[in-house]
């Protein structure tokens, strides 16, 4: 039998590129950076385990608070934001198999948890929830009392609710809500007949109709370098589209490449230029998992269109990229899903936190995730990015390297022939050392991607205590003993 042990340091040289997380034991729902420097976090376990339904705080240090005096019994935390009082301000619930409503809270630096419940004629679940650049905090909610079903709601930082609906077409879906550049409050409405909406600080509500689409795939609004925001709705063909203050409306399809299904979501870099991620259809023949259906593509104010893909890993395009995000570093950070069947989940399947560079330069990050991990919600706090694994109900966090990441992903060894099959996934050329008793196997890793080291028929026999050094070019060495047995 041949298994893989648990990796662990063999030398003291540290690992650089190494994903930490934090088990919460709930289900984290939202997470903000707040005013003092640490991640805030919501916590919510439906069904009745109403006691692991909190507000939380973790320090860049990894220590966790969590708050829960002052949450009624029965409220389950939504989404949190900083707001511009310097609080955490979050949505909540009050469950499915609850009728009264739902509101939004408040919680100070120390702790101090505030519930202000919606009016009684207001009932509604609100969940997203952004500060407006009216100095209000606004959220977006299905109430069920409104002619349309749909509400945009407004608490001002001494708890005052109102709620709009004016304005918004039957049937809409709000969602995306963003701080505009113009000073209102902008988002996007998902139905079957999609729009970009837009929300003054009084609550008069515009929406710009776009083409309808059966199952319309809304990225944005997301604010852009040039007082604009971009957008995209996916259907029926890709493009990325930009909406001005006045509504007017320009799409971009040009230097996106073939087979292009889905673009989004977007973030802006820190070049001045609006990078996305980018889904593709595989080509007729070829399997879901072929590289090349995922990339990132970046676009210039003037509409120019860059895509890139090397160095990401083969994975369908459902998997990857997601939530781009500005790192500390300059760098847009992105999330990817596992890549495997679900049912059947392997260690190639492990998903990544990734890092492109303003030149287009991919990097996965991966030791540290599992097969099932699901992260999203990536966010930047101080010199660290943090983000949800949904999966392993954790926190985690990277800190962006600025040496050549070291750290690689075992994947399954295999026996064929009499001799073992080592494939190792690198996130950069180097070279890498297979430790045996008595042998060294050296391989170089000429570029990104998976390098299989072969332990010839002589020497596959059982080694529990082997281990593998990664020497990235340029870049210190990093050990983990992997035990082939």
């Amino acid at each position: 039998m041949l298994a893989l042990v648990a990796p662990s340091a063999a030398r003291a040289a540290a690992p650089v590129g190494l994903i930490e997380e934090f088990p919460m034991h709930a289900n984290v729902v939202g997470i903000t950076p707040g005013p003092e420097g640490n991640l805030w976090f919501t916590l919510n376990t439906p069904f009745g385990k109403n006691g692991r339904n909190a507000i939380g705080r973790i320090t860049p240090q990894g220590k966790v608070a969590r708050f829960k005096a002052g949450l009624s019994r029965g409220t389950e935390p939504s989404e949190i934001v900083a707001g511009p009082d310097g609080n955490l301000w979050f949505t909540y619930d009050r469950g499915i198999q609850s009728f009264s409503g739902g509101g939004v809270g408040r919680v100070t630096p120390q702790g101090t948890i505030t519930e202000f419940p919606e009016p009684p004629d207001l009932h509604g679940s609100p969940f997203e929830i952004v500060a407006g650049p009216d100095g209000n905090l606004w959220f977006g909610h299905a109430a069920i009392l409104t002619p349309t079903g749909q509400a945009i709601g407004r608490i001002t930082p001494q708890g005052k609710i109102s709620e709009f609906s004016s304005g918004l077409s039957e049937g809409a879906a709000v969602t995306n809500l963003t701080a505009g550049p113009d000073g209102n409050v902008w988002f996007g409405d998902d139905s079957d007949h999609p729009a970009i909406g837009r929300i003054t600080p009084s609550g008069e509500i515009a929406s710009f109709a776009l083409p309808p689409r059966d199952f319309p795939i809304l990225e944005g609004p997301t604010p852009g370098p040039d007082g604009r925001l971009w957008f995209s709705v996916n259907e029926p063909t890709a493009a990325v589209e930009r909406i001005s203050s006045t509504g007017a409306i320009e799409r971009f399809a040009a230097g996106l490449g073939g087979r292009v299904e889905d673009v989004g979501p977007f973030v802006t870099g820190a070049d001045g230029r609006v990078w996305f991620g980018i889904e593709k259809h595989p080509p007729r023949g070829e399997r879901e998992t072929e590289r090349g259906l995922t990339g990132i593509g970046r676009i210039a104010v003037s509409g120019k269109i860059d895509e890139f893909s090397h160095c990401l890993r083969p994975m369908p395009s459902y998997a990857g990229p997601n939530y781009l995000t500005l790192g500390p570093d300059g760098n847009v950070w992105f999330t990817t899903w596992p890549s495997g069947e679900d049912a059947h989940p392997t260690r190639a399947s492990t998903p990544s936190i990734g890092r492109i560079t303003r030149s287009g330069k991919i990097t996965e990050f991966r030791l540290g995730l599992h097969e099932r991990s699901d992260p999203d919600s990536l966010t930047a706090v101080g010199d660290s990015l943090w983000f949800i694994d949904r999966e392993a109900d954790a926190i985690g966090k990277i800190v962006p390297p600025h040496a050549p990441p070291n750290t690689f992903l075992v994947l399954s060894p295999k026996r064929r022939g009499g001799s073992i099959r080592v494939p190792v996934a690198v996130p950069v050329p180097g070279t890498l050392r297979l430790h045996l008793p008595g042998a060294t196997i050296a391989q170089r890793a000429r570029d990104c991607g998976t390098t299989t080291i072969v332990v010839p028929r002589g020497e596959a026999t059982g080694h529990p205590r082997a281990s593998l050094t990664f020497t990235p070019r340029g870049g210190a060495p990093y050990t983990q003993r992997i035990g082939l047995r």
